[in-house]
């Protein structure tokens, strides 16, 4: 049986309220990396004596904490840390990068490096490096019109999944296939007919091969699902209908996925059943990686392998656990 804790950490602080700007997990801590805070879970509020003045309004951390890049999620513009050292900073292409998230994350290769995927020349064209030293292990990466987002790596490395978008616009998930991390194959969820979608609007790794997919029905726009697909034997487990948007994703175990549109929802992947809503956690209404209305999102940390989600709003960091 699945439980769920949900606790608050106060932002008021000796009569003064801190604001968060960003938030990544390090340990049994969360950090703001562009703003000057760490939070512990207990309520402790530590001031880090750093400041980057510029416009960065996210951060993604790697799984151990080691490594982050703060980056202006619709600009062209991030910064990669070790810590609070800054090892060089990146760009992307400014082509529509007002209107749709900055494509980047942070994994550890089939081979152990920690790596980062971005897409530092082309807004098609996703490139892997090694996060320290800047190399290139990417050298025949085919291009092709696709707006790169909302980047994702499998646990074991070996796939990578975009949450992204052609022009229509319509959103579409595309999956690479990094056992030859130097020329990686792709393929488009959005052209297999067995999943019957008429538009993928997000995506998250259950496991090392299977993927949590929501999108629209190809008959009928309003009608919403969420699929189970395997990428492996490039199939659907299963398809079920959503009452509500989903949002993006967070997979809690094979069963469970946590829906963040508008507030955070658990959700059975196979059935499609919300099993539960956190309606007082505002989340914001996103269900794409464009953003042409310039809404803004709350800071939100997701933490896989501890099965557990933070959100922050004016007055609390929400942290909502799972355990079985």
């Amino acid at each position: 049986m699945l439980k769920d804790t949900h606790i608050k950490i106060p932002l008021e602080k000796d009569g003064w309220k801190q604001q968060v700007e960003t938030l990544c997990w390090q340990g049994e801590f969360l950090v703001d990396y562009v703003g000057i805070n760490k939070y512990s879970l207990s309520g402790e509020i530590i001031t880090r004596n750093v400041n980057w003045t510029y416009r960065f309004d996210k951060a993604i951390s790697s799984l151990d904490g080691k490594y982050s890049v703060i980056l202006e999620n619709y600009g062209t513009k991030g910064l990669i840390l070790e810590g609070d050292r800054l090892i060089r900073e990146i760009n992307r292409s400014y082509y529509c990068a007002e209107s749709y998230e900055y494509p980047l994350t942070i994994f550890r290769s089939l081979d152990g490096r920690t790596c980062l995927a971005h897409c530092p020349e082309e807004y098609n064209q996703i490139e892997i490096e090694d996060i320290e030293t800047g190399e290139r292990l990417t050298s025949d990466t085919e291009s092709h019109d696709f707006f790169q987002s909302r980047l994702q790596a499998s646990p074991s490395g070996k796939y990578l999944l975009s949450a992204g978008w052609v022009w229509h616009p319509v959103d579409m998930v595309e999956v690479y296939d990094l056992e030859n991390i130097s020329s990686p194959e792709y393929f488009n969820l959005y052209h297999d007919e067995t999943l019957n979608l008429f538009e993928l609007n997000s995506a998250t790794f259950v496991d090392n091969s299977i993927i949590a997919i929501t999108g629209n029905g190809e008959d009928n726009e309003n009608d919403k699902y969420i699929c189970a697909y395997d990428t492996e034997k490039r199939s659907v487990l299963s398809k079920s209908r959503l009452s509500e948007n989903a949002g993006n994703l967070m997979t809690v175990n094979e069963e469970y996925v946590v829906g963040f549109y508008e507030y955070p929802k658990l959700i059975n992947l196979r059935t499609g059943e919300i099993l539960k809503k956190w309606k007082e956690i505002s989340s914001g209404k996103q269900n794409s990686s464009i953003n042409v209305q310039n809404e803004k999102y709350p800071p939100t940390a997701i933490d896989i392998e501890q099965k557990r989600f933070a959100i922050a709003d004016e007055d609390f960091i929400h942290v909502v656990s799972f355990n079985e």
